[in-house]
């Protein structure tokens, strides 16, 4: 799924900012390249599902609000996953 997939990856690089922190303990914000960066990809991923033209340059099709939920459900688990990895490995090297 394009949405899952992208999505996971721009929200991740978040927490990839820092290996060895949980992901709310440091300034999410202070990059502002990252900021830009983000934000930018996500306004083009949102106009790629909601725009007609773009969803056929693209070959995609509409999305329902069910699967968006399911792509947000998605994106939080993957979420957990890559904390938990972090903290096993915070973990495991202490």
């Amino acid at each position: 799924c394009f949405l899952c997939f992208a999505g996971y990856i721009l929200i991740v690089s978040f927490s990839f900012k820092s290996l060895h922190a949980p992901l709310f303990s440091y300034a999410l914000f202070d990059n502002r390249v990252l900021n830009w960066g983000v934000s930018i990809a996500l306004v083009l991923l949102c106009s790629s599902m909601f725009f007609p033209a773009l969803r056929e340059l693209l070959d995609l099709v509409p999305i329902s609000w069910f699967w968006i939920g399911v792509v947000i459900a998605w994106i939080s688990f993957n979420m957990t996953l890559v904390e938990g990895a972090k903290w096993l490995l915070r973990t495991v090297h202490r």
